[in-house]
């Protein structure tokens, strides 16, 4: 029985992902929710939040987009993932600790304003599946169609860091540093996709494509010992379909 339902899977996915192959960008702005793990005080909470900021992040893939009828499809992709959000200290004074890892300001500083910019950034490589609704136009959809999107991602975590960027001021003579996350990523997370899709028909046998979504990842991002965070990221996924 293995062999011929693998062959039906087989002729099955031939069909399915034969008609249309896409490839696309991924601008998106990405930022946090965080959850205390500890009996941390509300302002802690608060303090983060207006520390912390939206910060734009580039992703990309290709994808296979089956039709079922007119009206349906399913997308299903591979993508390369980033997502990250920016946390600013502003205020330095001389001698403080800028981060454990970076140490104390003791190099003469010519500013008198000093800023250290913290980008917390994840990258993951991830499986979207998108089923998309078609809701406009009634006429005329030979051009261009209305789509809703609902989906959900696997996301499997490849990288992590946390850069650093020192305004006004350096620390050991340096003021970029590139380090280890400091909030540890979690290996695998599964993502949330709600959005709109716009498609035009540019030629007999290619469509542009624009798709813009929430993606937010439903599982615990990453950690420390005082807090969990949840990535999520608004994306305005542009790309090329060609009929194959």
């Amino acid at each position: 029985m293995r062999i011929p339902f693998l062959i039906l899977m087989c002729g099955w996915l031939s069909i399915s992902f034969g008609q249309q192959f896409e490839t696309y960008l991924v601008p998106g702005l990405g930022y946090r929710s965080v959850t205390l793990n500890k009996n941390l005080p509300d302002s802690y909470k608060d303090s983060l939040a207006n520390m912390d900021h939206l910060r734009q992040n580039w992703s990309g893939g290709v994808s296979y987009i089956h039709q079922f009828n007119e009206n349906s499809g399913l997308q299903i992709g591979l993508m390369y993932r980033r997502v990250s959000f920016k946390r600013k200290l502003e205020d330095i004074q001389f001698h403080d600790t800028v981060h454990p890892s970076i140490g104390r300001i003791e190099d003469l500083s010519q500013s008198f304003q000093k800023d250290a910019h913290f980008t917390h950034l994840y990258q993951y490589l991830s499986i979207p599946v998108t089923y998309q609704q078609f809701l406009a136009p009634k006429y005329g959809r030979s051009k261009y169609s209305v789509y809703l999107t609902l989906g959900a991602s696997a996301d499997f975590l490849i990288d992590s860091q946390t850069d650093v960027f020192l305004r006004g001021f350096s620390v050991k003579g340096k003021s970029r540093y590139n380090l280890p996350a400091d909030y540890a990523g979690n290996g695998f997370n599964v993502s949330a996709m709600i959005g709109a899709k716009y498609t035009v028909k540019i030629s007999e046998k290619a469509w542009f494509n624009l798709q813009p979504h929430l993606m937010y990842q439903v599982l615990n991002s990453a950690s420390d010992n005082d807090l969990s965070l949840r990535l999520f990221q608004l994306n305005l996924q542009a790309g090329v379909a060609f009929e194959i």
